[in-house]
């Protein structure tokens, strides 16, 4: 898997526009694909985080996320959309030292949101703070990895498995695909969230499947 620090250098000139969040991971060989399912988090979200400040490489990033969903902050829904509107403002001016003060806020509740870590990475970075980009680079690898290695989202047996539906959208974006139409289904008792797709580079029309039983209260 490419570090964090690549993509950054690659795309830079599309994340701090739009905070889109372009981790690259490694789809999982068809040829010994298992049906995804969520996993049950071994120990509590505290008992992870704690690990993760410290950073524990043995951490297992899908169970630290839906340790999360066990918390009273947890919400499928955005509710720091004013906060991450005033973030990105502050990576567009340029002041790194506002965006990071909102990214450390909304971490100080959720751990794993995406969002905040990009742009607390960004930002150390323009700031020359290596080692605590380095560590939000960590952190973000963590995460967006163990979407990406929970499926390929080919089928609903091989879906991503995600905890909210930013995950489904920063997957989408790291994909490089234009949305079509999006719907949802339930299949042998689990529920998925269905994307129609289109390449931007190619124009190839694809469907993912994401597993939303968390989202949906399973």
């Amino acid at each position: 898997m490419k570090s964090v620090r690549e993509i950054l250098k690659m795309f830079i000139s599309i994340i701090l526009p739009a905070l889109i969040l372009i981790i690259a991971g490694c789809k999982t060989d068809e040829s010994i694909v298992k049906e995804t399912a969520v996993k049950k988090p071994v120990g509590t979200y505290s008992e992870l985080l704690e690990r993760v400040k410290k950073s524990d490489r043995s951490v297992d990033f899908e169970q630290f996320r839906i340790s999360f969903t066990k918390t009273p902050n947890y919400s499928n829904y955005e509710i720091n959309a004013d906060l991450k509107k005033e973030m990105k403002d502050n990576l567009n001016k340029k002041k790194y030292h506002e965006a990071v003060k909102i990214g450390e806020q909304i971490l100080e509740k959720n751990y794993v949101d995406l969002d905040a870590h990009m742009a607390c990475l960004i930002s150390y970075e323009q700031l020359k703070n290596d080692e605590k980009a380095q560590f939000h680079s960590y952190v973000l690898n963590g995460l967006m990895g163990s979407i990406l290695d929970s499926g390929d989202g080919v089928s609903t047996k091989t879906a991503y498995v995600v905890i909210c539906s930013r995950e489904e959208d920063v997957i989408l974006s790291f994909l490089g695909y234009k949305v079509l139409e999006q719907s949802c289904s339930v299949e042998r008792g689990h529920h998925f969230d269905v994307y129609k797709v289109e390449d931007v580079k190619n124009k190839k029309l694809h469907t993912v499947y994401f597993n939303s039983d968390i989202s949906v209260g399973k």
